[in-house]
């Protein structure tokens, strides 16, 4: 057996023409029978022609005799009434498909949210107990004070060192009136969810960010202040107090966003006023760290920072600094600090 070449058709390898589509399979004959052939070639595909178009006619207009006609000549549309079916219910059965994964989709984004509203529920009973103690410590700081006033006025006789105490634990109580009051203020005050859950946002994005201090006098002020704001910060070396004219650098990972880094120098300028030198790993020649993309450092050696021909800022080129509006504008700056070797 061969393949027809002109219809695709299995025939007899001694055929010389393909008994299906009637062409000649190898020489042609003559002109004359040739041309015979050609003739009842074209007539049989006029016949198959009106053929096809009787046969979709009846389809069309008359099923039912389309039926029994298929039964008389051997199932030509049947076949072609069954694909239609078929093709039929494959597109049904996609689209309940589709909608059962959409339901599906549904239900899941429901459970989601009956599940973010729970926690909404646990995050607002915390809160309110949160409120409680807050108003419980605010009531406890005032009975100190007024015990530290009494003291004061001589209710009691005291000994030096006792009333040293007493103005210590004086200053301590309204550093930490200071600092609660903020908390205090925000749980009394209505918020909505929105306002929650911003709130909320900012402060996971701030605790990606390491703030390291040198321990000096004020490094446990200055840690509590970072502390309120939301950033995870600590000492990094241990020992006595350091000298703040001995510690007077900033070192910045290359990641910290210059929002942050100018929250953070802003902060620490408040508490270190001494800090002068910035530099940032990975643009400075000898910072090279890949360990310390997202940390900043705050009193960083000032030694260091000369042997790396930093120049210091003054205070008018440290406004412009935490004034910058964009990250390039704030490391430009920083860098034009870096002396040339």
């Amino acid at each position: 057996m061969i393949i027809c070449p002109f219809c695709r058709t299995t025939i007899d390898e001694q055929a010389r023409k393909c008994p299906n589509c009637w062409e000649w399979l190898g020489p042609a004959p003559s002109v004359e029978t040739d041309s015979k052939d050609r003739q009842e070639l074209a007539e049989r595909r006029m016949t198959d022609s009106v053929e096809s178009r009787i046969e979709k006619n009846l389809l069309k207009r008359y099923s039912w005799i389309g039926l029994v006609v298929a039964a008389l000549t051997g199932g030509t549309i049947t076949l072609l009434v069954h694909s239609s079916v078929e093709e039929t219910l494959r597109g049904t059965r996609t689209n309940l498909a589709a909608a059962e994964a959409l339901q599906a989709r549904s239900n899941k984004s429901l459970d989601a949210l009956d599940e973010s509203l729970q926690r909404l529920k646990l995050f607002e009973t915390r809160l309110a107990s949160l409120s409680a103690q807050a108003a419980n410590t605010e009531q406890k700081y005032t009975q100190l004070a007024a015990l530290s006033d009494s003291m004061r006025r001589g209710q009691y006789n005291l000994s030096t060192d006792i009333l040293k105490i007493t103005a210590e634990l004086d200053r301590k109580i309204k550093a930490l009136t200071k600092e609660a009051k903020p908390a205090m203020v925000a749980a009394a005050a209505p918020v909505s969810d929105q306002t929650l859950i911003t709130a909320a946002l900012v402060r996971a994005a701030k605790r990606q960010y390491v703030v390291q201090i040198t321990p000096m006098p004020s490094a446990p002020n200055l840690i509590n202040a970072l502390l309120a704001q939301g950033y995870s910060a600590s000492e990094y070396a241990t020992g006595g107090p350091l000298e703040p004219e001995s510690n007077q650098a900033i070192w910045l990972g290359k990641d910290v966003s210059f929002v942050v880094a100018i929250e953070v120098i802003r902060i620490g300028l408040e508490h270190f006023p001494s800090l002068s030198f910035v530099a940032v790993y990975g643009e400075h020649p000898e910072l090279q760290s890949t360990d310390v993309d997202k940390v900043i450092y705050l009193g960083g050696s000032t030694e260091r920072a000369k042997r790396q021909k930093l120049t210091p800022f003054s205070a008018e080129e440290l406004t412009l600094l935490l004034n910058s509006k964009t990250h390039d504008e704030f490391r430009a700056q920083i860098r034009a600090h870096y002396q040339k070797s």
